[in-house]
Order: C-alpha cells, then sequence, then structure tokens
C-alpha cells in the first residue's frame, strides 16, 4: 500500500512535526519511502511516500502491541560487549536522519542495528543478510555501517592494548 504524507513547516519549532506520520506507521512495515521538500507561496513543505504492508497482529494480542515489543526486542539480543557499538551506530543514524531530514527509524530500525552491532558485518553481502537490510539500504548506507564496524573494532583493540599490563 502506498501513502503520501505532506507535512508543513513549523517556523515556532523549527521542525517538520512528523508525529501524526510516526502515529500512522508505527504498525506498518515499510517496505521503501521518498522523500522532497518544496516551497509553496513562501511556506516550506516536506511530502513523504511511503510503500508499507500492515503489520499482522498476533493471536490475542493488536499489531501496536506487537510492533511495541518488537521495538523493545533488540534489548535482548545485545550482550554488554555490543552495546557500545549499537550506540555508536544510532548516533550515526541520528546524524544522517537530520542530514536528510527523515525519522531515523527510516534509515535503520533499532532491532537491524542490533543485528549489526551483534552479528558485525565484514562485508556488503553479510549486511545485506540482515533481515530488513536490504539492497537499496546496503547501497546507501553500507560502506559508512561497514567503516563504523571496522573503526570501533580498532578502538577497542587500542583500548584492550592500553589496558594490558607491562612485561617488566
Amino acid at each position: 500500500m502506498l501513502k503520501i504524507f505532506t507535512i508543513k513547516y513549523e517556523e515556532k519549532s523549527e521542525s517538520f512535526p512528523d508525529a501524526a506520520m510516526c502515529n500512522f506507521l508505527a504498525d506498518k512495515d515499510i517496505l521503501r519511502w521518498e522523500s522532497n521538500f518544496f516551497e509553496r507561496k513562501n511556506e516550506y513543505f516536506w511530502t513523504v511516500l511511503v510503500e508499507y504492508t500492515q503489520l499482522v497482529p498476533s493471536e490475542g494480542g493488536n499489531a501496536r502491541k506487537q510492533q511495541e515489543n518488537k521495538d523493545e526486542g533488540y534489548k535482548k539480543i545485545l550482550s554488554e560487549n555490543d552495546w557500545p557499538l549499537f550506540k555508536v551506530l544510532r548516533e550515526w543514524r541520528a546524524e544522517r536522519s537530520k542530514e536528510e531530514g527523515v525519522p531515523p527509524y527510516i534509515i535503520c530500525n533499532n532491532m537491524q542495528l542490533a543485528k549489526v552491532a551483534v552479528t558485525r558485518p565484514l562485508s556488503l553481502n553479510a549486511l545485506q543478510a540482515i533481515e530488513g537490510i536490504g539492497k537499496g539500504k546496503t547501497e546507501k548506507y553500507g560502506r559508512d555501517i561497514l567503516g563504523i564496524i571496522a573503526s570501533h573494532g580498532q578502538q577497542v583493540a587500542e583500548e584492550t592494548k592500553e589496558e594490558e599490563p607491562e612485561d617488566g
């Protein structure tokens, strides 16, 4: 299914209020999206076209509750060692979403970032094997994500080396 959102820029908050769009998409699985900005009569707008499917509610629950559980499920798969990389990936995602003017979950949701932090893929093919990270996301964000994984691994190695006692 397709849905188009047109959101007017609010000067008072200096933002595009996207709460209605976020609420609508909360129980949807986003397949793809396109975003554009335009000006009309000295007013600014953000338009977002979203292709989505409806999440199917599990037995005895509704789709919103299922989505809430899915949103929190990423915490269960992260080990203590995965959290630092996960946090760096979230910081990157926040910066990238601001650059692109899109909500962070459009780039990667928390579960996808958690799976990246846990599996630490070393290639674009391995990254693309993560559920929800298809060809489009891999082409657009894959090199950045792999770079973060590589630099995080380098930082950990350097920190470990600094903590090792010297033989003397």
